[in-house]
């Protein structure tokens, strides 16, 4: 015992760190799982946070809070980029400690290579005798709930400089901090100090783990869709690994934009793309389907068919197929229409428009990996995606916003929102197809 206190069992907190790596735990359950075993291990932790950074198309970084006393989990909360632009963060110990503190420590080691990692030194204030309070509101808060002692740890995952976890804007400055605070009288000692400062490293890495976890599952979802990147981070990754599949086909495309191209400034271009792609996508996704990839100025949806669960006579597996093309029939519907609003706001201030053409379509695909050994893609292919492409590709030239195959309209079972078009050619396909519109309302 040293001055009365136990000694903290700090080798029950590696363990438990291993554990939370081994596993790829997300920074909240690790938050969570690491408080519980300090105190256990007789550290008397009143609050446990991280915050790390991120490689995701919305937030920059994610936080999570766990408190003794408040439940067993922590509290997770993701921050958007520009967040560290707004008062709160400015204000904050971890502000300070990373464009002030920790950029000294790294010129004073000579660079991030430099810095030992066995022993990570924090930043401390002991909020007992109110060190911090003055300059730092929410230390004063902490020290009003009872705490009197404050540890702020922070280690970077790059060689990159450290001040660039400050900022939202540098995609290669990563890191992570963590902070401690007790509400033992006289704070922590400077064994448990000592402890703390060599768990702090792997602590980083542990979390390390998760998050790279969580930026392979991300990266995937957003450039293959979510069923897809799900698919590829499980270990479907051999080329030819496919399986046949039913399903609605839904192929996108705007109007003109060749034309648009041609005319239009690259950042006004990319801004007509990025707001009309977002609204085509919304539709689709709102209505349960996945964009597997985009098509320069459109896209390629599918709407796999579900199995009835209505317990009628088709409960035992058979799919729905009219439920999944009235969902693919809304989701057509709603681009379209949101385009369409799209348009009408750009032409109200004299800007550019761009029409949406869509092709409904159901049939069998080949749903996996196709591609070379060093280059795959994930996706789906097969006659009924050529089709479906076809079918789009007469929409300028029949003039109908939206057109859908027989098979697509068979299967709906609702003759009365589709009208003929007469039967044409698709470009590749042997026989004639007749075609249907939407029926206008």
């Amino acid at each position: 015992m040293t001055g009365g206190v136990a000694p903290v069992d700090f080798a029950a907190l590696a363990d438990a760190l291993v554990r939370g790596a081994l596993r790829a735990t997300g920074p909240d359950a690790l938050c969570a799982e690491l408080g519980r075993a300090a105190v256990d291990a007789g550290l008397p932790v009143l609050r446990l946070h991280l915050s790390v950074t991120l490689l995701h198309p919305q937030f920059a970084s994610v936080s999570a809070t766990w408190m003794r006393g408040a439940g067993s989990g922590a509290e997770i909360e993701p921050h958007d980029y520009g967040s560290r632009d707004r008062r709160p963060f400015l204000a904050s110990p971890i502000h300070y400690f990373l464009t002030e503190v920790l950029p000294a420590r790294v010129a004073a080691a000579g660079g991030v290579a430099n810095m030992p990692v066995d022993r990570a030194e924090p930043l401390r204030f002991r909020l007992e005798a109110g060190e911090g309070c003055a300059r730092f509101e929410v230390l004063s808060e902490f020290r009003a709930a009872g705490a009197t002692d404050y540890l702020l740890f922070g280690t970077t995952y790059t060689a990159d400089a450290p001040e660039g976890l400050a900022r939202d804007d540098d995609p290669g400055a990563r890191g992570m901090i963590a902070s401690w605070t007790t509400d033992r009288p006289g704070g922590f000692t400077e064994a448990e100090v000592a402890g703390l400062s060599r768990v702090q490293p792997l602590f980083a890495a542990a979390l390390r783990t998760g998050i790279e976890r969580h930026i392979a599952a991300t990266v995937l979802e957003t450039y293959l869709g979510p069923d897809a990147g799900r698919r590829v981070l499980g270990g479907h990754i051999r080329r030819g690994s496919v399986e046949a599949i039913d399903a609605a086909i839904l192929v996108a495309d705007l109007r003109g934009f060749t034309t648009l191209a041609d005319r239009l400034d690259r950042d006004a271009l990319i801004g007509l793309l990025n707001a009309d792609l977002a609204a085509i996508v919304a539709a689709v996704e709102a209505e349960g389907g996945q964009v597997l990839k985009f098509l320069g100025d459109g896209l390629l949806a599918t709407f796999a068919l579900d199995p009835v669960a209505d317990g009628g006579a088709e409960s035992s597996g058979a799919p729905d197929r009219a439920a999944v093309c009235a969902r693919a029939l809304a989701a057509a519907s709603g681009a379209s229409a949101a385009v369409a609003a799209l348009d009408a706001e750009r032409a109200a201030s004299g800007g550019p428009t761009a029409g949406l053409d869509v092709a409904l379509h159901l049939g069998t695909v080949a749903y996996g990996n196709v591609g070379s050994e060093s280059r795959l893609d994930f996706t789906v292919i097969g006659p009924a995606v050529n089709e479906a492409s076809r079918i789009e590709a007469l929409c300028a030239e029949i003039g109908a916003p939206i057109l859908a195959s027989r098979a697509f309209v068979e299967a709906a079972g609702t003759p009365g929102l589709f009208r003929s078009v007469g039967e044409h050619r698709l470009r590749g396909v042997a026989a004639p197809r007749e075609l249907f519109a939407v029926v206008e309302s």
